[in-house]
């Protein structure tokens, strides 16, 4: 049974005071009643195990060096439930960590509202009369973190994003390229075409001729497409050789 502490390199909780390795122990079994009130366990009076709802011989103490009691705790949760809890472990045990190097029992309550972890989030000390504020905790459910919090957590996959979507940006403009390439070369070959077709059109008559049959393409083409307009040229061809 861990004892409340008295000297300094202490944690303090809503509850009390607590040595560093108890508070850890102490604010996991109230990070589980807080965050799913009602579930399987409740906490032990002592405040520093966890016993079961339907069978109060049956307890556990939530510390996160014991592999065991912590899946065994797990398991009357799911997945995301056990993520949320642990992180609300870790995040009071940082906080005990960083209060603690600078902890004084003798602290005077009336002038300096004393550093906390509330079970919740984590207090330094401020002034009475002042406003504090900290960030809402990542594992509450529907918890949304500061932007400030969102942007430094999630840093890495935001840039992650932006990589894909710079590369799925440049994917798209090759292949535009590409296509307009294609259909550049599809125009060059058929107007080659279309011009060699006109050429020898042109020598298998009279000079003359070629005249109507210049003229001829400039009308047609601007209202027939490639095979009406090869169709129409030999009609009119034929009319000229007779």
């Amino acid at each position: 049974m861990f004892k409340v502490a008295e000297t300094a390199g202490m944690c303090r909780s809503k509850f009390g005071v607590y040595s560093e390795e108890a508070f850890n122990i102490h604010a996991c079994v109230w990070c589980y009643h807080f965050i799913f009130p009602g579930h399987a366990y409740v906490p032990y009076p002592s405040g520093l195990h966890l016993v079961m709802k339907t069978n109060h011989t049956q307890t556990v103490q939530p510390d996160t060096r014991d592999k065991s009691s912590m899946s065994s705790i797990c398991s009357t949760l799911n997945e995301d439930e056990c993520d949320r809890w642990l992180r609300c472990c870790q995040d009071a045990s940082n906080c005990c960590a960083r209060h603690s190097s600078f902890f004084d029992a003798n602290i005077d309550v009336n002038h300096t509202c004393p550093p906390t972890w509330d079970g919740f989030g984590c207090w330094d000390a401020g002034t009475p009369g002042q406003t504090s504020e900290i960030a809402c905790p990542s594992f509450l459910e529907h918890a949304v973190p500061t932007s400030k919090e969102f942007l430094y957590n999630n840093k890495i996959i935001i840039i992650i994003i932006i990589i894909t979507i710079i590369i799925i940006l440049i994917i798209i403009i090759i292949i535009i390229i590409i296509i307009i390439i294609i259909i550049i070369i599809i125009i060059i070959i058929n107007n080659a075409s279309e011009s060699l077709f006109v050429i020898v059109g042109c020598l298998s008559n009279e000079i003359s001729d070629c005249f109507h049959v210049l003229s001829f393409i400039d009308n047609t083409i601007k209202n027939y497409n490639n095979n009406n307009f090869i169709y129409a040229y030999r009609q009119q061809n034929q009319i000229y050789n007779k």
